[in-house]
């Protein structure tokens, strides 16, 4: 007979401590309005509810559940621990430097969980020079860097005083994060690149003094009419027995004149 009473008591505990869990639940769902469980879906992929059953998982004693303020949820929803995309302007030519000295620099302050991911969005191109191929990675956007932060005071002392660091993108002096509809279109265009490999670099813009290099021409000098990306060509205008003559050309048969 006691072990059956001890059994009831155990099994009413369990229902109250199960009770005290969806009630804590049910308010932390109540406290999200339509905004801001849509901030959260843009922002981290998850649903309010997603993060809420995240936080109950990670939470076995119903007890310890009751005493988790509310605040600590909403204060994740309305971004202060939500890491955000944000642009930083270099000196054209540092950013691969301002990388590399940041990522040192927070590792020795013990901030690297502030900035996990510092990014310079490139492609591989080649070109030809004196006959020879050339490869290099080439910046998107020279300039500038992504850094994805969860951004305050201290953070953006740091960031400021890295050398060759101008500053944020900003909006009234305060930086301004990407989109996520921008951060998704600078993703697809290094998923692209990653894709299509090694691609010719477009080193000619019109009205470009150049030497054919390749093919029947071969030390004609001209200028060039138009560029065609798409054909990975030029069309140059060339003197051929004193009259000019337009030629459709790959990148590779032509090079700019010394």
């Amino acid at each position: 007979i006691c072990q059956l009473r001890a059994l009831r008591r155990q099994k009413a505990n369990l229902t109250a401590e199960r009770t005290k869990c969806v009630q804590w639940m049910q308010k932390a769902l109540d406290q999200m309005n339509v905004q801001v469980h849509r901030a959260v879906s843009d922002l981290t992929g998850k649903t309010g509810i997603s993060i809420v059953r995240a936080i109950v998982a990670g939470e076995r004693c119903p007890a310890r559940l009751a005493e988790q303020p509310t605040r600590m949820l909403m204060a994740a929803v309305k971004g202060k621990s939500i890491l955000k995309w944000y642009v930083l302007r270099t000196f054209s030519g540092h950013e691969k430097k301002v990388k590399e000295y940041l990522e040192k620099e927070l590792e020795r302050l013990g901030m690297a969980e502030k900035l996990p991911d510092i990014m310079i969005p490139t492609e591989t191109v080649f070109e030809m020079r004196a006959g020879k191929k050339r490869t290099r990675e080439k910046n998107f956007f020279p300039g500038y860097i992504l850094v994805n932060a969860l951004l305050d005071k201290e953070l953006m002392h740091v960031i400021s005083g890295v050398p060759s660091v101008v500053g944020f993108l900003t909006t009234a002096d305060v930086p301004t994060p990407l989109r996520p509809d921008e951060v998704n279109r600078i993703m697809g265009k290094i998923d692209e690149a990653r894709e299509s490999g090694e691609q010719p670099e477009i080193p000619f813009k019109e009205g470009d003094a150049v030497k054919v290099v390749d093919g029947p021409f071969n030390n004609f000098n001209g200028l060039v009419e138009e560029v065609l990306p798409d054909k990975m060509k030029v069309r140059v205008m060339v003197s051929i027995f004193g009259r000019k003559t337009p030629l459709e050309l790959d990148y590779l048969q032509v090079e700019h004149e010394e």
